[in-house]
Parts: structure tokens; C-alpha cells; sequence
């Protein structure tokens, strides 16, 4: 068994189970038509019905969502809007033809001849049904198929409402302003008239158990000849007793919700109409079981499965709002009308037909229904509230309305759409730091794996984070280094500088991250070695220069242990007095040098040269070696 099938069999359990009470209190009420209290019990039984299941108990099962659909073709969705008035318009006018024509044939036309009376009775209801079928075969293929619920409501519940809003209340005044001699003069001038026919001229008599008639039809006729066509036709027609129609599970739901519509909203007419349909509904569930142990079901799609529980949720919707206003104008226009058998009325009196059978104003009688109708909204909401919370209490979930579910969700607009976060540059105010004396520790090359980048010696850093810029907290400034001692204010001397200077400008810059080239495991990051020349000696530093930067020079002489990392960038090659070998890799170099016994006043120079010299050198450009620093 599919979900689809355990939904619809749970939707059937429990309305099945909720008909029991209104069936009994509908049974309770059976003498007395139009009851108060029936009515404001079915109106909350309406209300409970649709809260508990679409805002409780199918959350529960299943997850839909009932939020209006995103409009993809706006030219289609205008014609749908366009086209559903005149559709309905035109289906109204017709249904008012056909009802004139109703009346004028089988009350203002008397014919002796049965079966010619039977034959002009039907003559109604046949057109009426190639309306329909008309209309759906004219518009099928350019509306939404979703307006078929919409069509048949329409038709199926407009002749009820004709009658109770038109036909009882007005149907007196064909009596006045000549309208049944006018009637005569047109049927006799017809070719259908027959000398046989014989026209009513004066004292009019509306039906006034029409209503009841039609209700019955509706509630009884029309649900024999529905199980007739579903299980029986079927099977005459392909001539094998025992062929099973497939079970149609979206004609199924429409079937029930239409029985709910008209229990819901004209019950009160005969309250015995919950207790017949429930018997139906049992004989329609027994008869599902069959095909659905047998495995004949035509299953709906996911996608037209959430677009069927939204139509049948606003059809529902629907059909509570009409209860609301229906009911109580139908209490306040025939529970003490002039009609004889409706209601609580008692006339006696032969002339009841000249006149209006209603015996309140109109206006009150719409002020009361639409009054009500904005209280039973409101309650309507409350309940919802209660079913939306007690279904979070259940599933331990946050409260949010079901149908309102999409609409209260932010947009995350804060999603990085890369794993780079850019962050402003950081200020940080250098400072002297402390002298520290260590012991000459042997250099010793990182390994670097072959799915890690290289990484600085001095700091451990995640794969997963963006590289950051390179900080240079512990380094000499440049302008110190244009003369640490005074006497090779140039540098004419010469020092072997590094391929990148901490000082240039564009290591102070924040980089984006860029995508560095893995490094193998067999292959080492490269080490620029202690390079010594006799030609060229440092006046402190002696013979012991390193190649890698002027300032860890200046730092040995400090007595300060420094760890630089220098980045560099792929496939740059400089010479700078001796040819350097290429470096195609992100190096990482650390070197340690120390000087037992520094100068005492070089301390005091650093200090008082740093600030100068930076003031002084800004605006100022060296060249060595052809190079600008």
C-alpha cells in the first residue's frame, strides 16, 4: 500500500468516524426543520472537520504544502483569471434559462398526456448537462484543470440555490403585472403548442417542497447512479462480470469533498441527509478496499498530489464560509415563513401564494448572515491556531501555519558563495621586543605532504581556511637597514637581499586567496643556504650573511632569535651578484642567526634611527643593485 493510498484511506476513516455525532444530533432533529441548534452545531462541526485535518491530522501523515504556487507563466495565469468569470457567468445564465423553462413547462403548462409530461420535465435537466459538458470541452485545453472542481461545485450546487433565493421568495410575483397572460400569448404563437396544453392565467402555486426534492436528489439519486457508473458500467461494457474500474483516487477525494459540501451547507434542510451519506460512505469505502487489495489504483504524482490537497483545502474553505452565511438566512427567511409544511409555519390561509413568503427584510436578513459569518471567521482562525499548536506539541516541532509555512521563511541572502571572507587590514603597533639569548639551533626542513599546502614553521594553519595576509610582526623595518652601523650609509658594501623584501609594498597589501599548486611528497621546499664571501663582508655580521634577507642580519645583531616567512611568488627568478636558483613552490624559510657579542650602542641606534629614518625615507627610493626598495 502506497502513502497515497494510507492518506486517502485515513481522509475516508475520519470523516466517516466525524459524520457518527452529526448523524446522531441530525437524527435527534429529524422533526424540526431549520433547528437553531442544529444549525450552529453544524456550522462548528464545519469548522472542526477542515481545522482537524488539513492544519492537524494531514501534517501528521504526510508533508504538503498548501502555500500559493509561484506564478511561472503570467500570460496563462491572466487568461485563467479572464476566462473563470465568463465561464461561471455563462453558466449561471443558463442555469437561470433552464430553470424558467423548468417552471413555465411543469407549473404554468398543464398536460394531461404522462409521457409527454415526463418527457418535457426533462427537458431542464438535459440542457443543463450539455451546458456543462459544453462549456468543459470548450475551455478544457485553456484553463487550469483545477477549474473542473470549480465547474462542477458550480453546477451541482447553483439549481439549490436558485430555488431557495429565487424560486420560493419570488415566485409569487408572476401573479402580478400580467407576466402569465404574457406567458400565454408566447406559447400559443409557439410551434410546440398543441390544443391539448392548457396555460395557468391567474393564482400562480410555487412548489414549496421543490427545495427538499432537489436536496434528496442530491443526497440519494445522485449517489446511486454515481456507484451505478463507477462499478457496474464498467463492467457491462467490457462484457466481463468480473472486470474492476481502477481506483481514481483524485475523482475519489472530489466525491467526498462534494458530499461534505452539501452536508455542510444545506443539512439543515434534512437533517437525516450525514446519516445516508455516512451509510454511502461505507458501501464507497468497502467497495475502494476491494481495488485496492486488488492493486487497481491510478496513483496521483507528488508534484499533483500537493496542487490536489491545496484545491481541495480552498474548496473547503469555501464550503465553511457559504455554511456561515447560508445557514442563517436560510433560519431567518423559512423557519417562520408563509410557506405551509416549511418550517414552523401554520397558514391556513388559501391566498398564502399572492404574497411574500418571507416575513423579515431582506437587508436584516443580509446584515444578520454576513455578521455571522465574520464571527464564524474569526473562531475559524482560533481553532486553527489551537490545531497548529497542539500538532507542534505532538511532533515537537515550531508552530507555523501549515499554509503560511513558505511565506514566513527569510531568504538566506548571507551565504558566501566562496569560502573567502574579506576582512579589513589590521594596524598593529611594533614594539621591541625582549632580547632573548638561545642556542644555535640546526635548521631542519619542514616535509610538506602532498594534499597539505606549505606551511610557515612558526604557525599551524587549517586546509579548510582561507589564506590570510602575511603579517610581519617581528621584522626590522627597511629603513633600518639602510644603515645599521653608519658606515655604509648605501649599502655599497652590499648584502645579498632576498627575492621578496618583507618591506615592499605589496606584502603589506591584503591578497585575495589564490589556488597555490599541491606539493608532492617527495619533493622538499627549498632552503636558500648561508652564503659566505670573502668580498663581500658585513661590518658586524662578518662572514656569517645570510642570503635570505638584510634583516635577519640586523636581527642577529640585536641578539633577537627572528622567524620570517617570505612568500614568493610562482616562477621568479632575480640576480642579484650571484645567480639564484628558480623557486617555483611557495618556500617556507626559517633561519635562526646570533651574535655572542653585539655592539653595546646598536640598541640605542636602532632606537633612535627607527623613527627618523621611516619620516625620512617614505618620500625616499634607493637603488641597489638596479632594484628599487
Amino acid at each position: 500500500m502506497t502513502d497515497q493510498v494510507k492518506i486517502y484511506t485515513q481522509f475516508i476513516t475520519n470523516y466517516c468516524i466525524a459524520l457518527v455525532p452529526l448523524s446522531l444530533f441530525g437524527l435527534y432533529s429529524f422533526n424540526d426543520q431549520f433547528s437553531i441548534f442544529y444549525t450552529l452545531y453544524l456550522i462548528l462541526w464545519g469548522i472542526l472537520v477542515k481545522n482537524y485535518w488539513f492544519n492537524f491530522k494531514l501534517p501528521s501523515i504526510t508533508q504538503v504544502d498548501h502555500n500559493p504556487r509561484k506564478i511561472t507563466n503570467k500570460r496563462v495565469f491572466f487568461k485563467n483569471i479572464i476566462i473563470t468569470p465568463i465561464i461561471l457567468v455563462a453558466l449561471l445564465v443558463g442555469q437561470v434559462f433552464t430553470l424558467l423553462l423548468e417552471v413555465v413547462l411543469t407549473q404554468v403548462i398543464q398536460i394531461d398526456s404522462f409521457v409527454l409530461k415526463t418527457i418535457i420535465s426533462l427537458v431542464p435537466t438535459i440542457l443543463t448537462t450539455l451546458l456543462v459538458k459544453l462549456t468543459t470541452f470548450i475551455f478544457d485545453k485553456t484553463i487550469d484543470p483545477k477549474i473542473d472542481y470549480i465547474i462542477t461545485i458550480w453546477t451541482s450546487f447553483t439549481p439549490l440555490l436558485l430555488t431557495l433565493f429565487v424560486y420560493l421568495p419570488l415566485g409569487y410575483k408572476l401573479n402580478f403585472n400580467n407576466h402569465l397572460l404574457s406567458i400565454q400569448d408566447r406559447v400559443q404563437r409557439s410551434y410546440l403548442y398543441n390544443n391539448n396544453m392548457k396555460i395557468i392565467t391567474n393564482d400562480f402555486k410555487i412548489n414549496q417542497q421543490r427545495f427538499i426534492d432537489q436536496y434528496k436528489y442530491f443526497i440519494i439519486t445522485n449517489q446511486v447512479v454515481s456507484l451505478a457508473l463507477e462499478n457496474i458500467l464498467p463492467k457491462v461494457l467490457n462484457k466481463n462480470f468480473n472486470y474492476i474500474e481502477p481506483l481514481d483516487l483524485n475523482l475519489g477525494y472530489l466525491k467526498y469533498i462534494m458530499n461534505f459540501g452539501f452536508i455542510v451547507v444545506f443539512s439543515n434542510i434534512w437533517s437525516l441527509s450525514p446519516l445516508i451519506s455516512m451509510l454511502f460512505i461505507l458501501v464507497n469505502f468497502y467497495i475502494d478496499g476491494i481495488k485496492i487489495k486488488k492493486g487497481k489504483i491510478n496513483n496521483i504524482h507528488s508534484n499533483d498530489f500537493n496542487s490536489l490537497v491545496k484545491t481541495m483545502y480552498q474548496i473547503v474553505t469555501l464550503f465553511t464560509v457559504l455554511s456561515s452565511i447560508v445557514q442563517p438566512a436560510l433560519i431567518l427567511m423559512y423557519r417562520y415563513s408563509k410557506i405551509p409544511g416549511v418550517g414552523l409555519a401554520n397558514n391556513d390561509s388559501s391566498n398564502w401564494f399572492k404574497s411574500s413568503p418571507v416575513n423579515m427584510d431582506y437587508s436584516l436578513i443580509i446584515a444578520v448572515a454576513f455578521g455571522i459569518e465574520h464571527l464564524c471567521f474569526g473562531l475559524d482562525k482560533v481553532i486553527k491556531k489551537l490545531s497548529i499548536t497542539k500538532l507542534s506539541k505532538t511532533t515537537n516541532t515550531k508552530p507555523v501555519e501549515v499554509e503560511d509555512k513558505v511565506q514566513h521563511q527569510a531568504s538566506d541572502d548571507s551565504a558566501m558563495t566562496t569560502s573567502y571572507k574579506p576582512r579589513e587590514p589590521e594596524t598593529t603597533v611594533e614594539e621591541e621586543p625582549e632580547v632573548e639569548v638561545k642556542e644555535p639551533v640546526p635548521e631542519k626542513s619542514p616535509v610538506v605532504s602532498a594534499n597539505e599546502e606549505s606551511k610557515p614553521v612558526t604557525t599551524q594553519t587549517n586546509n579548510n581556511k582561507p589564506v590570510q595576509p602575511i603579517k610581519y610582526d617581528n621584522v626590522i623595518p627597511g629603513d633600518i637597514l639602510a644603515d645599521v652601523t653608519g658606515d655604509d650609509a648605501d649599502l655599497s658594501n652590499g648584502a645579498t637581499l632576498p627575492d621578496v623584501l618583507p618591506i615592499s609594498e605589496t606584502a603589506k597589501k591584503t591578497s585575495l586567496p589564490t589556488k597555490q599548486p599541491t606539493i608532492s611528497s617527495s619533493e622538499k621546499p627549498k632552503v636558500s643556504p648561508i652564503h659566505k664571501d670573502n668580498d663581500h663582508k658585513h661590518p658586524v655580521l662578518k662572514n656569517d650573511v645570510p642570503e635570505v634577507s638584510p634583516a635577519m642580519a640586523a636581527d642577529a645583531a640585536l641578539k633577537h632569535t627572528t622567524q620570517t616567512t617570505v612568500r614568493q611568488h610562482n616562477h621568479t627568478e632575480k640576480n642579484l651578484g650571484t645567480e639564484q636558483p628558480k623557486q617555483y613552490e611557495n618556500n617556507v624559510i626559517s633561519s635562526k642567526v646570533m651574535k655572542q657579542d653585539p655592539a653595546k650602542s646598536l640598541r640605542k641606534k636602532h632606537s633612535d634611527e627607527s623613527i627618523f629614518s621611516k619620516i625620512k625615507d617614505k618620500k625616499k627610493k634607493k637603488k641597489i643593485f638596479g632594484l628599487k626598495i
